[in-house]
Formats: structure tokens, sequence, C-alpha cells
């Protein structure tokens, strides 16, 4: 049978509510808002090209407590002897950078201390080799990446709309990764003059884009969608390390999430005591985590969650706080995000973000697995 014309237009970090900044896509005849799942773009992103829960992929997050598999397994007198280094900014972003050169893994401001208990995630469902297949491997979608370009954020991006003219020349399915919204909301915010510009901007290319598609092929599956939304940051919060970090227990502290590992039920219970003492977020239930499809206790014995507009701060994220975040509960008005299509299978009503999979192949006519 004919490869059925596909373009998919993926944009990181784009909320639902923004939508009306952007008058090409906001007038996309069929448009959906999104519930993402809970977690950051590493595994939102998979969950929504295959149809898969953290448990059935088998990770949560960019890293995890997992000493065996971690790239520093074997440097703990190294990373011992360079810890004084982490207490100057420009020298701990310095040696960290040197690190992630070196072991080809972003360290981000994770403490050297940590690193040899901890081992990253390095999955990328954009990827050809993305471990048990994807929408995009299994139907023959020619993928263009930003990271596959050098630049400045928004370079990167348009390099990814000028090649994707040319492709769509002779590849019939093709979807785009784009980059700069994410960016540009954690480091400009939300609402700031270089994020509503660039909105705009990307409004104007996915225009050009569509255009060139409509020159080429008639009917297919048009869609635009991302994998989670952005908030403004109101407040920083400091998280005591060694009430959640010792011999007998290890955590992981992003900018929004806080994980948790223990094998001593008594150190697990004070810390669960300690993060259910703050009132800007709180912990997982075992009914939001069986909800959320993330049980496994590889992801964390706790799992912590700040409310909307809050910061861990410094976290192993970064030692400043960001104009804007994500990673928040899904019912936060700034996480919904959008998924805009020609598609008039996919008309309008609020979906699961791990829907997407089934839903886009059905609109692609290749029915269920």
């Amino acid at each position: 049978m004919e490869e059925s014309p596909s373009l998919i237009v993926f944009v990181d970090a784009f909320p639902y509510s923004e939508l009306m900044k952007a008058p090409f896509l906001n007038g996309f005849r069929y448009r959906r808002p999104l519930v993402p799942n809970i977690g950051y773009s590493v595994n939102l992103q998979a969950e929504i090209f295959t149809g898969k829960s953290p448990d059935d992929l088998g990770y949560f997050c960019d890293w995890k407590f997992d000493p065996e598999k971690s790239p520093f397994r074997s440097w703990n007198k190294i990373l011992s002897l360079l810890t004084p280094l982490e207490f100057g900014y420009l020298p701990r972003r310095f040696v960290h950078k040197v690190l992630s050169r070196f072991r080809g893994v972003e360290c981000k401001d994770i403490p050297m201390r940590f690193l040899p208990h901890l081992s990253p995630t390095k999955r990328d469902v954009f990827s050809m080799d993305f471990p048990g297949g994807s929408l995009f491997t299994q139907f023959g979608f020619a993928i263009i990446k930003c990271t596959d370009f050098r630049g400045e954020l928004w370079e990167r991006d348009v390099a990814v709309f000028e090649k994707a003219k040319e492709e769509l020349k002779t590849r019939p399915r093709l979807v785009l990764m784009l980059g700069a919204l994410d960016g540009c909301g954690h480091w400009e915010g939300v609402g700031s003059a270089k994020w509503d510009s660039l909105i705009g901007a990307l409004d104007d290319k996915c225009r050009e884009l569509c255009e060139v598609y409509e020159r080429h092929y008639r009917g297919g599956t048009v869609a635009v969608l991302s994998d989670h939304g952005m908030s403004n940051v109101q407040r920083g919060h400091k998280i005591d390390l060694s009430r959640l970090n010792g011999k007998r227990c290890k955590c992981f502290v992003d900018g929004t999430i806080i994980r948790v590992w223990s094998g001593d039920e008594d150190v697990l219970d004070d810390a669960s005591k300690y993060l259910n003492s703050v009132d800007w977020g709180s912990l997982l239930s075992e009914a939001e985590r069986r909800d959320a499809g993330i049980t496994n206790r590889e992801f964390g014995d706790l799992i912590f969650i700040a409310n909307e507009g809050e910061q861990i701060c410094p976290s192993f994220w970064g030692a400043k706080l960001s104009k804007g975040m994500h990673g928040y509960r899904a019912s936060n008005k700034q996480m919904g995000i959008a998924l805009l299509s020609w598609e008039p299978r996919m008309a309008p009503r609020e979906w699961a973000a791990q829907q997407v999979y089934r839903e886009l192949r059905r609109a692609m006519g290749e029915g269920e697995d």
C-alpha cells in the first residue's frame, strides 16, 4: 500500500494557553488540548510517540540512582579532589562542562559527590535506534532535529525548517523536532517580549512549511504538538540535602522534582516527613503513581513535585533561578499542551498525551498494532 503522507511538527514547551498568539496555528480546523504526564521531556516525548508509560519504557526523568551503570562509577577519588571547586560558580561550571564533554553526558549542576551513584537515561525518541521502536521508526519517518545543527537555539530551528522544505520533495513522512521555545521559556519567561516574538516566528515558519507540504501532497496528516507547557517561576526554595542524602539514602533534586531512594523504611519515613513539612509542593501518592505509570521504585521510593510557579534552587538543574519551569502536575493550567491537526478524526476533546500515538496511527490509516 502507498504511504499516506504525514507531517508532524513537534514544538518543545508550547502551552495550549499560548495558541492565540499564533494566528496560523490557531486557525487549524481541529485543535485539541492534551494533558501531559508527570516528568520531563525525556520521558514525556517518548510517551507521546510510543503510547507507553514510564513503567513500560523503563525510565523516568534524565537520571536515576544506579551506581553499577554510572559513567562515573570509578571516579570517586578524582571527584572528591575536585569537590572544593564546587564552592565557586564559575569553577564549578567549568569542571561540569569538562566532565560532560569527557564522559559524553550532560552533568547539569549535579554535585560531584553524587555522580558515581547516578546513571543517565540517555534516551531520545527522535532517534532511529530508540529501544522498542516508535511511531517514527515503525512507519518510515524522516527525522529532522534541532540538535543536529549548530548555532543559537532559534537558528537551529530555522535550519530544521529549511531542511524540511527540501526533504518534503521526496519524503512523504517527515517529523520536525524544535527546541528554541523551551529555552526561551526557561531564561526569558512566558509572555516576555522574546517569547511572544518567537511564537510569532514559529507561526510564520509553520505556515511556510505547510504551504510547501500542500504543493507536494494532497490530504494526509498534518499535526503540530508539544510535550509540556511552561509556567513562570514566582519563588525559589532551598532544600536541606543532608535530610535526603547520606549513607543510607540518596536523592536527585531537579528544578521541580525531587526523588529519594533508600532501602531503609525509617530513613524514608524521615525523608517523607521533611518533604511533607514544606507548603510549596507535595509527594506523589501511590494512586497518583499508578495513574501516571511510574510505580517502578527505580524511579524513586519517594517522588516530590513542586507546586506551579515554585522552583527548587539551587538544584541539580542549576544554581540560579529560572524565569520559567515545567515538570509540575499536569492539572496546572500552563502545563496543558496542544495537538493541532488537519485530520477530522482528531476532533476537539481533551486527551491524555499517551493517546496521541494510537490516534496518529489511525489518522494515517494504519490501525492498531
